[in-house]
């Protein structure tokens, strides 16, 4: 199902509804490609399933609408994008719905619609306060991390806010850089430097765009009276724990990736996740590796269930490992 947003409601598939006294249909990726304009005055969201969109981020996607009566506001889904893809760049498009990483295919997502025809991307989590024309649609604007000092030292971009004009090559670039990721299966542990962030960053760095607008997160995201405010949502970092079992799939997962300590809320995650996937097999082993996991409430249940039934005594590394220890 398509969902767009069109004079302050959202608009499902097939149903209609009336803007500026016409009745505009929302019919999948046809109707997705009649509505972008050809001028960057678009605002792009994705969501995977939008009928899993949380209600918070359906009513920020209505204000982003009534913010920008004379702006295309929409809303993509898997099969708006595959759709793209498909049409534009085939060759991601091959392995698209085998991405795990619901993040990871929402970093692809944003880059496909921007290549295809230039506007703005937000997060479903992102709102802003003023209407986005005062940025003016003339050349690329990324915002960089400098919001704490350990970004501040290093240049650091982030993707959840981003501007590219009709035809400009940086969306271009970066999708042709994750289908050589693809080819040589680089990076299919690591969300921000497969599609992400990071590749942004790098991109922007060893292309030398010299017409980009580099602006301040903390300015524009975290300083008094931002332009931009984030809905924190609790699958707002799943990603950081579904990346460690593989982007696409892989022979196993990378043990050096999976986080010291669990955090709560990601056992849930990763319950849903390996069952969606049928990766319940590397339940024992993740246990056996991060025996510190098995304190964290939920997480033991999931194991046992496994099949690790002499889980009090695991041997690791020549010592019998505690289930208390970390």
């Amino acid at each position: 199902m398509t969902i767009s947003a069109a004079g302050g409601m959202i608009v499902a598939k097939g149903r209609t509804n009336r803007q500026g006294g016409r009745t505009m249909a929302r019919k999948g990726i046809a109707g997705f490609r009649r509505s972008a304009r050809a001028d960057g005055r678009n605002v792009f969201f994705f969501w995977d399933d939008p009928s899993r969109l949380p209600a918070d981020y359906k009513s920020n996607i209505k204000a982003m609408q009534a913010l920008h009566p004379d702006w295309s506001v929409q809303l993509a889904d898997d099969g708006i994008i595959a759709g793209l893809l498909a049409r534009d760049h085939p060759e991601i498009s091959e392995v698209y719905g085998d991405i795990r990483v619901p993040a990871c295919r929402s970093d692809i997502a944003r880059l496909a619609m921007l290549a295809a025809y230039g506007g703005w991307y937000l997060d479903a989590d992102m709102s802003c306060r003023e209407p986005l024309d005062s940025f003016g649609t003339d050349r690329p604007i990324v915002f960089r991390r400098d919001d704490t000092a350990g970004m501040k030292a290093r240049f650091r971009t982030m993707n959840g806010i981003l501007y590219m004009p009709p035809g400009h090559p940086l969306p271009h670039r970066m999708l042709a850089a994750v289908a050589a990721h693809i080819q040589d299966r680089r990076h299919l542990h690591d969300v921000l430097a497969f599609a992400g962030p990071k590749l942004l960053s790098d991109m922007v760095q060893e292309t030398g765009v010299d017409d980009c607008e580099i602006l301040s997160v903390k300015t524009h995201l975290r300083g008094r009276d931002p332009m931009f405010r984030e809905i924190r949502g609790a699958s707002s970092f799943s990603w950081r724990i579904q990346q460690c079992f593989g982007i696409l799939p892989v022979a196993e997962p990378d043990w050096e990736v999976f986080p010291p300590q669990l955090r709560p809320e990601f056992v849930p995650i990763i319950k849903t996740f390996v069952a969606q996937f049928g990766l319940q097999a590397w339940l024992p082993e993740l246990a056996l590796r991060r025996p510190g996991y098995m304190r964290v409430e939920g997480f033991a249940e999931l194991v046992r269930a496994c099949g690790l039934q002499a889980y009090e005594q695991p041997v690791i590394g020549g010592r019998q490992a505690s289930t208390t220890g970390g």
